[in-house]
């Protein structure tokens, strides 16, 4: 019997540890929160030929705020109806076996809203590290199984194109930027039941992630945290 348990998440690098000697990888829904700050380029004013330049501006990037781009950018685009979306509304990595990892907005009953995969993606080192107890013969996780990797989560909207219409001019939010840095997650299987059938819970966090970009012709540095968590049920074969 075997269990292959994910490491590696998003539309890029994707890591797999392998327990066992057979493959089961489950469809799972990794709800997905920021909190950072950007830092934006200052004015610069010229007097007599000495340039003074004003501080940063600094500017919070959450969750909230990468929903709001995202719903003017997929606006924009033609792909969402509206150019917010509804309160509750919730970030979600996905992962389909069929389709492979995609960025999604739901609604606060888990309905699907938006595919934001467009403008939102994430990739990780190949390599991971890890540590814990794990029975070799089901693949289930004795004890909490830790890891390491690096991770990136990343906002680009520089592909899209806005689609002008008679009453209006759609403006997409002009965002690209970057957040990086070294990711703990964990891994914590429930005791199986009588079928085989068992839960695992799982959060991966970036604490201390930095990056760089572009709002407008503004350039930005990126420094916060981002963290993935989900619920998977899963099956011994």
């Amino acid at each position: 019997m075997k269990r292959t348990i994910v490491l590696g998440a998003g539309t890029a690098a994707i890591a797999l540890l392998t327990l066992a000697t057979d493959s089961l990888r489950a469809d799972s829904t990794n709800y997905v929160t920021i909190h950072a700050t950007m830092l934006l380029q200052g004015s610069t004013n010229e007097v007599r030929d000495v340039d003074t330049v004003a501080s940063p501006k600094e500017y919070e990037v959450d969750t909230k705020q990468i929903l709001a781009w995202a719903a003017q950018d997929e606006y924009a685009e033609g792909k969402y109806g509206s150019t917010t979306f509804p309160a509750g509304a919730q970030l979600v990595e996905i992962d389909d076996p069929q389709t492979g990892w995609s960025y999604q907005v739901v609604d606060g009953h888990n309905q699907f809203l938006a595919d934001v995969s467009d403008v939102v993606s994430s990739g990780s080192s190949s390599n991971s590290v890890y540590c814990g107890k794990i029975n070799t013969a089901t693949g289930v996780d004795v004890a909490t199984v830790t890891a390491w990797r690096l991770h990136q989560f990343a906002y680009d909207d520089s592909a899209i194109v806005a689609i002008p219409t008679l009453a209006e001019k759609r403006q997409t939010a002009g965002v690209n930027f970057y957040l990086r840095g070294l990711e703990t997650r964990s891994f914590k299987d429930a005791t199986p039941n009588s079928a085989g059938n068992y839960t695992e819970k799982y959060e991966g966090q970036v604490s201390n992630g930095v990056g760089e970009g572009v709002w407008g012709a503004l350039p930005v540095i990126v420094e916060g945290e981002f963290e993935y968590t989900a619920t998977l049920e899963l099956h011994i074969q």
